[in-house]
């Protein structure tokens, strides 16, 4: 037994076949990203309070005095 299917309905599958494949390997990718930045979020205050207990104030600035451009 043999179905006959016209060829623009075996195009039009196909592609609606692709879009949704396409939009969830997109979803998928969104959601891990956003896990990710959730993940960083959560760690960057213990980096940012560690960053200020090792340098000093006098550091910083003479860090900025050689960032700028001569006059």
């Amino acid at each position: 037994m043999s179905v006959k299917w016209p060829l623009v309905l075996i195009i039009l599958g196909s592609a609606t076949v692709g879009e949704l494949a396409v939009g969830l390997l997109g979803f998928i990718k969104i959601m891990q990203l956003k896990n990710t930045v959730k993940r960083l979020e959560r760690e960057r205050p213990v980096k940012v309070a560690t960053a200020e207990v090792q340098h000093s104030p006098e550091d910083t600035d003479a860090d900025t005095s050689r960032s700028r451009l001569p006059e």
